[in-house]
C-alpha cells in the first residue's frame, strides 16, 4: 500500500523591515533575454488583445531566492511586474478579477506538470483576490544583460489587499498562481509584454487561455517571470521541517529534518505528532519515524525559550 502525508509550517513571529528581491537573479538591474507573450496576469495575448480569461501557473526553483541571501523564512507582501525592454506603449487598464494563489510547491520545478492543483502543497493560500490596475506606460529597446528598458507597472499588494505569505526556501520551491477574469470591453495595446528569462530559466510555466478556473495548461516550459518581491524576514520564531519521503510503501520510514528559525535565539526543543491524534510522539530535533499505511498530517511543535 502506499502512504501518503502533509506538513505544515507555523508561523508566529515578529517581523522586521521590509525588503525587496527581484526574480530570477540579477534581473533588478538587467534586462532579460525573452518575453513572454501571453501575459501571466490574463492569459491572452496582451498586444493582439482578446480579453477572454486565463490561468498561468509558475514554480521557481528556491535557488532564485537562497543564491540572493534569503535562507531564512520570509513573508512576502506585495509582487511587481516589469514591462519587457522593446518599442511598445500600452494605455493600461483593470482586470476585472485577479486571484492569485501562492504555495510551497509540492514538487521540484523541473518535476511541475500541467496539472494546476497537483503542483500546489498543503499551505496553498489565495493571496489576492479583486480587481487589478495596469499603469500605461512606454518601453525602449534594451537587449539582454543592460539596464531595462521596461518598468514596473502592475503592483499586486497582497498587505494592503490580500494576504501575505509565508515562504521558506529551505521547505522547497515557490509556486505562483494567475488566475484572471480578463479585461472588459477594449484590450488592444492594454497591458504590456512582460520581460521574461527563458534559456537557463530557473522556473517553469503552465497556462492556458481557455477560463479563468481551468484544472490544466500547456505542458510546462522554461520560463521565469521577472518579479519583484517586497517580504518582510521574519525575526520570531518560525516552525518547519523537511521529510526525506512524501510517499511509498507501508511500512515507510521517513527521515524528518528540522529547518525551523528563530530570530531572538536557538531553538532549543522540538515536539512531533506523526498521526495528528493530539499526543506528542517524539522530542528529538531530526528524528526517524516509520508510518503505516494511511494519510497523514504531520505536526512539529517547536520553542526557543523565551
Amino acid at each position: 500500500m502506499n502512504l501518503r502525508f502533509s506538513a505544515a509550517l507555523v508561523l508566529g513571529a515578529a517581523l522586521a523591515a521590509q525588503s525587496t528581491v527581484t526574480v530570477p537573479p540579477g534581473a533588478a538591474t538587467a534586462e532579460q533575454a525573452s518575453t513572454t507573450a501571453v501575459t501571466p496576469v490574463t492569459g491572452f495575448s496582451p498586444i493582439s488583445g482578446a480579453g477572454s480569461p486565463g490561468r498561468s501557473q509558475y514554480v521557481y526553483d528556491s535557488t532564485n531566492f537562497t543564491t540572493q541571501g534569503i535562507n531564512t523564512p520570509i513573508v512576502i507582501t506585495k509582487m511587481r511586474l516589469r514591462a519587457n525592454g522593446s518599442a511598445q506603449t500600452w494605455a493600461g487598464g483593470t482586470i476585472n478579477q485577479l486571484r492569485v494563489d501562492m504555495s510551497t510547491a509540492a514538487v521540484d520545478y523541473l518535476a511541475m506538470t500541467n496539472t494546476f492543483d497537483n503542483n500546489h502543497s498543503g499551505d496553498r493560500t489565495t493571496v489576492y483576490n479583486t480587481a487589478c490596475t495596469v499603469q500605461p506606460g512606454t518601453s525602449v529597446v534594451a537587449t539582454a544583460g543592460t539596464t531595462p528598458g521596461g518598468p514596473f507597472c502592475c503592483d499586486i499588494d497582497f498587505a494592503a489587499l490580500g494576504t501575505p505569505f509565508a515562504y521558506h526556501p529551505a521547505l522547497g520551491d515557490l509556486c505562483i498562481d494567475f488566475l484572471s477574469g480578463g479585461f472588459s470591453g477594449s484590450t488592444t495595446n492594454v497591458i504590456p509584454q512582460w520581460d521574461t528569462q527563458t534559456t537557463g530559466a530557473l522556473s517553469r510555466r503552465s497556462f492556458t487561455n481557455v477560463g479563468q478556473f481551468e484544472l490544466s495548461g500547456t505542458t510546462p516550459g522554461a520560463n521565469a517571470l521577472v518579479v519583484e518581491f517586497n517580504y518582510l524576514p521574519v525575526t520570531g520564531l518560525f516552525g518547519g521541517f523537511t521529510a526525506s519521503v512524501r510517499s511509498g510503501t507501508s511500512p515507510l520510514a521517513v527521515q524528518f529534518t528540522d529547518v525551523s528559525a528563530s530570530g531572538v535565539g536557538p531553538v532549543t526543543s522540538w515536539a512531533w505528532d506523526f498521526e495528528n491524534d493530539g499526543i506528542w510522539d517524539d522530542f528529538t530535533q531530526n528524528p526517524l519515524h516509520t508510518l503505516g499505511c494511511g494519510t497523514y498530517s504531520v505536526k512539529m511543535r517547536v520553542s526557543d525559550g523565551t
